[in-house]
C-alpha cells in the first residue's frame, strides 16, 4: 500500500500575547508526506515507513517564522493474529532551515530529536463497527532545542458510519 498526503494549517484562533497558551499555531503550513506499507503475509511481518516535509509560513503576531521540517516514520511489527500485532516503531525530525524573524529572539533554534520504542496495535468489533486501536511508547534521543523526554500514544479509531449500519 502506497501513499502520498498534503495538508494545509490555517491560521485559525486568536492570539494574545498575556494568555498562558495560545492552541492555534497562527500561521499558515503546508506538508507533504510519502509512505508506504508493505506486508508480508507468509512471515506475518508488516513494514511501514513515512517521509515527509513541512513548510511554515510566519507568525505575523510574533513576528517568527519556524524553519522547514523534516520528518521519518518507520515500524517493524509482526502479526500474531489478524488481529493483534507487536513491534518496533521509531521517528526523526530535524529542522532543515533556521527559524527567523524579529521574533526569533533566541537565534536560529533548529530542532532535532529521534524516538523509538515498542508498539501495539490491534481491532475488534462492537456490533457491526470495526475499532482499531494502537499503543506507542518512544524513547528519546540526539534531542536539539527541543523540549525533551519520553512519550506514550494511545490511539483509538472508530467509525462515523459503517456501510449497511444505522445511520
Amino acid at each position: 500500500h502506497y501513499l502520498l498526503t498534503t495538508s494545509v494549517n490555517i491560521p485559525a484562533g486568536n492570539y494574545d500575547v498575556g494568555r498562558l497558551s495560545n492552541v492555534s499555531l497562527n500561521r499558515w503550513a503546508g506538508d507533504i508526506t510519502a509512505a508506504g506499507t508493505w506486508l508480508f503475509p507468509a512471515n506475518n511481518i508488516e513494514l511501514s515507513g513515512a517521509t515527509g516535509i513541512t513548510f511554515n509560513g510566519k507568525n505575523d503576531d510574533t513576528k517568527y517564522e519556524t524553519g522547514t521540517e523534516l520528518h521519518l516514520e518507520a515500524a517493524a511489527f509482526y502479526q500474531f493474529t489478524k488481529t493483534f500485532s507487536a513491534g518496533l516503531n521509531g521517528y526523526y525530525y530535524d529542522q532543515i532551515s533556521a527559524d527567523s524573524g524579529s521574533g526569533a529572539t533566541l537565534g536560529d533554534f533548529e530542532g532535532r530529536v529521534g524516538g523509538i520504542g515498542p508498539g501495539l496495535s490491534g481491532s475488534f468489533m462492537v456490533g457491526p463497527a470495526p475499532v482499531a486501536w494502537s499503543l506507542k511508547y518512544y524513547h528519546e534521543f540526539s534531542v536539539k532545542n527541543r523540549l525533551e523526554g519520553d512519550a506514550a500514544w494511545l490511539t483509538v479509531s472508530i467509525p462515523l458510519w459503517v456501510p449497511g449500519g444505522a445511520p
